[in-house]
Parts: structure tokens; sequence; C-alpha cells
């Protein structure tokens, strides 16, 4: 029996590049780039060296000269890392080739890329549908309302870009945020009070058409005026009149009572007779006394 196989294209050429490469990955998010093979079709198995990222794909079937896209993911630190991704190249269990690319991957919140479409065909969108198809929205509302901001939110159905355009009169656009995202917020600032806002909201998948939703609107809180309390009137004290103090007569008293005289005390003749009659009779009882004796 005559079994007929395709014929692999061994790795002897292959290639990958560019050879070096420089990204910007937001710290909560991701980023794609492009790495162009040549030289073989087969399985590739994909690593990362001293760049401690979250990655996609680990493995990918590909055909000579297809283009590869990875995406890289913050992990939620700001972090420079230097060092190597790696490309195997094999047949069956065997490895054909391995090629190393050199990169820096700088993970922060500041700078924004929104890398470019792949070229060449056989490349998937970052966010899991076919390229050239526009994200489709989802729950898109407003939250956060105060008197001069409003919050913006929506979902899509691939990591894609966020924008918003608003409008009371004239229209205005909101910063882009390159950010390849699937939960968007974009916050407006600056708004008036009490005032009506109409609004649409704007994405673009990597390497996709942008999407653009349907007018919305709100209305932003009004202004409270706050009316400061007047400060009281001091009082003014009134004067005190002093009342009239009517003069006090002197009283009157009654002329002191003229003094009672004593009694004149006569001389008590009776007292001095009844001692004279007492000593008397003593006297006698004592010469009577003598007598008897004698």
């Amino acid at each position: 029996m005559l079994l007929c196989t395709p014929t692999p294209v061994f790795a002897n050429g292959f290639g990958i590049s560019p050879s070096s490469a420089e990204l910007e990955v937001p710290k909560d998010g991701s980023t794609t780039y492009d790495f162009i093979t040549s030289g073989f079709t087969g399985t590739v198995t994909i690593g990362l060296e001293d760049i401690p990222l979250s990655y996609g794909p680990h493995s990918i079937d590909i055909t000579d000269g297809e283009t590869i896209t990875v995406t890289f993911y913050g992990d939620g630190t700001n972090n420079i890392y230097e060092g190597k991704i790696t490309f195997l190249a094999s047949l069956g269990e065997q490895v054909a080739a391995g090629i190393k690319v050199r990169l820096t991957v700088h993970v922060n919140m500041t700078t924004e890329v929104l890398p470019p479409p792949a070229v060449g065909g056989g490349a998937s969108g970052s966010g899991g549908g076919p390229i050239g198809q526009p994200p489709i929205f989802s729950n898109i509302s407003t939250c956060g309302l105060t008197e001069a901001s409003a919050n913006i939110c929506w979902g899509t159905d691939k990591f894609s870009t966020s924008q918003v355009e608003y409008w009371s009169s004239p229209s205005l656009l909101s910063v882009r945020s390159h950010y390849l995202v699937r939960e968007h917020l974009v916050r407006l600032i600056d708004l008036t009070p009490g005032t009506i806002y109409y609004y649409r909201v704007m994405s673009q998948g990597y390497a996709s058409a942008v999407a653009t939703s349907e007018v919305y609107s709100f209305t932003t809180l009004e202004e409270l005026s706050i009316v400061e309390p007047s400060p009281p009137e001091p009082v003014k004290p009134e004067p005190i009149v002093p009342e009239p103090v009517e003069p006090i007569e002197p009283t009157k008293l009654p002329p002191p009572a003229p003094p009672v005289p004593e009694p004149e005390q006569g001389i008590n003749w009776g007292l001095i007779a009844g001692i004279v009659v007492g000593l008397a009779l003593v006297v006698g009882g004592l010469v009577w006394w003598r007598r008897r004796r004698t």
C-alpha cells in the first residue's frame, strides 16, 4: 500500500523578524505584537525568558511566511523587563530549530500604544473576533454623575480602544484610550451643571474597523447654591437709666421718757429693833448660864 503524506518544509531556513522589539504594555491591560515567520511550515512553540508576563498563544500551527500575533498582558505593576521571546519550530516531537528575539517590555499606565494591524493573512484579532469585524457593544450606561462630570461605561466582545463623542453644543471628543480592553470607562469632565448632554461611544479592535454606538443622553446635576447665612447683627446694649430714688425723710422718734426716780429708801427700824432684842436675849442667856455653874 502506498501512503501519500504531505512533505513538511524543514526548518533549515527557519527565521523570525524582527530580531528585537520594544513593547509598551498597560499594567492592567494588554497589547499585541506581530512576528513574521519564514522558511517553516509546522508547529511553533512560544515561550518567554526573564519576562514574567502572561502571554498567548503558547503554541501555534503556521505555514511559511505566516505572521504570528502574540498578546502580552500586564502584571499590575510598573516595571521594565528585558528578556527574550523564543520560537521553537518542531516536526512531530523533534525540535527542528529555535529562534530567540530580544524584548524590552515597559509595563506602565502612561504610554498608550495601539499596535499596527498585521500585514499578511492568517492572524487573528486579540479579542477573539475575526479581523476586520468591528467590536459589538453591550451595557452602555452613564454612572457617577455630578454637576461637572460623568462616567460613560460599556462592554465589547473583543479587546478594543475606548473613546466617547459628546456634546450639548458643539460636539467634543474625549481623549482616545488605546488600551485594548473589554470593559470600558471614560470620564467626562468640565461639564456644565444642569445640562443635557448627548453622546455615543466608539471602539476599535486590533486590526478592525471602528464601531460607533447609537446616541444616548444624560443630564448633569444641578449646581447647589449654597447661601451663607449673614452674620447676626451686633446687639446694641440698651442704656441703663437709673430709677429716681426718693429721698428718705428722717424718722421722727418720740422724745425719750423721763427717768423714773428711784424711791428713797428709809431706815428699817423694825429690823434694827429685832437685832437689838436678839442680842439682848443672847447676852442674858449667857449670864444666866454662868451663874448656875457657879
